[in-house]
């Protein structure tokens, strides 16, 4: 560190364990410190009062832990909380800290708040606040390793009258950085053994090995189909209810409130950040069908179903003004403002402000040193989606934040790979090769995979040494006139459909998600307006053989499948076929590496002679 002779307590006020909301100075040496005892430390009260936001007091987890901390045979210890993501761990810390005025420490990944040497600063500090330790300045290497916690713990420890516990709440161990740790080193150094009525409360996803060895400790697993989980999830729909325009909203269902309750504890399985952006998105009059069956399964069903819906509005403007916006406040490592988004994505800050305000259910607001109101994905679950379904590891996203700042340095460098992410269009860059993915699960037909399908195509483009010669654009929910609107705006050179067919022809969506048919006559009509443009057209449906012979009267290249297709043959037939493609081979070399690939997964069965390659001269 740059400086170490740092005032670190500078207490007027009332003294050590009581409230002051006297402000504290910490000088520059904690940065993120609006130090008061009151709100202890490191400025989590805004992130605080938006987790304990309409909070359901969570009375199971609540009584383990005042019998652990109670109990005469446990002298200091930790109590372990781990769940899966979305099920209200945070919002539990938060309450804890609210309601009993720990210590505290919340890990947020996505505010780059993750560091070992914040958790030190941060907890440090708010010892030395509280119990008035006399350590004026701050030891060299204090953040190296666990030696000066353990001391202050020892200090504060021996500053405890009788009956008194020392708690600290630890929140998301799971997002530590672990960087600079050695394999062996407890996460953020956190001491195997504590002094006599210390008591340390952490949470975390549910992992396998957290790098937490302790002497003592409880472990509580917040289950989502628990019981008393359950329970909650019941009060917390019930005080939704409560609302006037909710219940109207529920009445044009024709359901019961009860009916009602029921259906979204299944469609939620219990997981408190669905029901968050659910039931507000129900009462907006998002679901337009007015149905409990339209409801998505699951929180990741939920984003799904969602970006699918804002992207269905308008698909270009969401995807040249919607998803950058988006995925940069993902990409971000801290929360930034409208002006600085504007910045990063080169869209002007109205048009982001615009943005912001649509998707403010899924965004962070805190307020900066200037007093301006500042921007990030508010849970890690949505990022997750983002980096793995959209974009993944939001690659496209991190370059444009880091050509931002090598154009502020005088650097000029080349254009991020042009390889674009899934639901992009970019009409102004003419690459090697466009390729156009159409992807169709219309309601009553047998559930495809086919997010896993084009997540693994995408995947292959991306690490080939020839990225830079593909781009793609993927259109989910597929209707009759989104297919005539891409080919028009993404002048593909390949076409591949993904979904149902029959017969007759391909099965896409009308307008409220059901299935419809779009004839051979129609797909060889519309398929002749483009064959100037269009090289390889790939049916991955069910009977597609009879309308690839008839496309490729107008196209060179069109494979389909002869006869029914299983979900996991077209997987393994793409593969094939895009490793060959992404490696530089033609769309004949392509499609015999296909129906290999088949033929290495099942040898035992004839599955490779599937896919049949229709070919014309034009």
């Amino acid at each position: 560190m740059a400086e170490q002779n740092i005032p670190v307590k500078q207490i007027s006020g009332e003294s050590a364990g009581q409230s002051n909301t006297e402000e504290i100075a910490l000088d520059t040496q904690y940065p993120y410190f609006k130090a008061r005892p009151a709100s202890l430390g490191r400025s989590f009260d805004s992130f605080i009062a938006e987790q304990t936001k309409g909070f359901v007091v969570r009375k199971f987890v609540i009584d383990e832990l005042e019998e652990f901390l109670g109990d005469e045979d446990i002298e200091s210890g930790y109590f372990i909380i781990k769940g899966e993501p979305g099920i209200g761990k945070s919002a539990l810390m938060a309450y804890l800290v609210k309601t009993n005025g720990y210590i505290h420490h919340f890990n947020i990944g996505l505010q780059n708040i993750s560091k070992t040497q914040l958790f030190l600063e941060s907890v440090c500090a708010q010892l030395i606040l509280r119990f008035e330790l006399d350590h004026p300045s701050w030891p060299p290497d204090a953040d190296k390793d666990g030696a000066f916690l353990n001391q202050l713990l020892d200090e504060a420890g021996d500053k405890l009258k009788d009956n008194d516990k020392l708690v600290i709440v630890v929140d998301a161990l799971d997002e530590v950085d672990r960087g600079g740790l050695s394999p062996r080193a407890n996460i953020l150094y956190l001491p195997p053994v504590l002094p006599p009525h210390v008591y340390i409360v952490v949470s975390t996803r549910e992992k396998d090995d957290i790098h937490l060895q302790v002497a003592n400790s409880k472990e509580f697993r917040l289950l989502a189909d628990s019981t008393f989980n359950i329970r909650d999830a019941r009060d917390y729909i019930r005080q939704k209810l409560s609302d006037k325009q909710m219940l109207q909203r529920i009445a044009s269902w024709n359901t019961t409130d009860e009916q009602f309750i029921d259906a979204m504890l299944q469609k939620s399985a219990g997981n408190f950040m669905y029901l968050r952006h659910v039931l507000p998105a129900i009462k907006a009059g998002r679901f337009v069908e007015g149905t409990l069956d339209q409801l998505p399964e699951g929180l990741l069903g939920y984003y799904r179903c969602h970006w699918r819906q804002m992207r269905n509005q308008d698909q270009v403007i969401f995807d040249t003004t919607y998803q950058p916006v988006v995925c940069v406040l993902a990409a971000v490592k801290e929360a930034v403002s409208i002006d600085q988004a504007s910045a990063f994505t080169g869209i002007t800050a109205n048009k982001v402000r615009d943005v912001i305000k649509e998707w403010r259910e899924f965004l962070y607001e805190e307020t900066g040193d200037q007093h301006q109101y500042l921007y990030r994905v508010y849970h890690k679950s949505f990022q997750d989606f983002l980096r793995e379904e959209v974009d993944p590891q939001l690659k496209t996203y991190h370059g444009m934040i880091a050509r931002y700042y090598l154009r502020l340095a005088g650097k000029d460098i080349p254009d991020y790979p042009t390889l674009k992410g899934k639901n992009s269009y970019n009409k102004d860059i003419e690459s090697s090769q466009k390729i156009l993915i159409l992807a169709s699960n219309p309601k009553g037909t047998p559930n495809l995979r086919l997010d896993k399908e084009v997540r693994e195509i995408e995947e292959i483009l991306r690490q080939t040494k020839y990225r830079n010669q593909f781009e793609f654009c993927t259109i989910w929910a597929v209707r009759p006139r989104d297919i005539r609107k891409a080919l028009l705006d993404v002048k593909p050179h390949i076409v591949h459909f993904i979904g149902h067919g029959n017969e007759k022809g391909l099965l896409v969506e009308d307008e409220i998600g059901f299935a419809v048919n779009i004839s051979t006559e129609a797909l060889v009509g519309l398929f002749a307006l483009f064959s100037n443009k269009v090289e390889c057209v790939i049916l991955s449906a069910c009977n597609s053989s009879i309308q690839a012979n008839a496309i490729k009267e107008h196209i060179k290249y069109v494979i389909g499948m002869e006869g029914l297709t299983k979900d996991n043959v077209a997987i393994e037939f793409a593969l094939g076929f895009y490793d060959a493609l992404a490696a530089g081979r033609s769309y004949d070399d392509a499609f015999e590496f296909g129906r290999n690939a088949i033929l290495t997964k099942f040898p035992k069965e004839k599955k490779h002679l599937i896919p049949v390659l229709k070919q014309a001269e034009i």
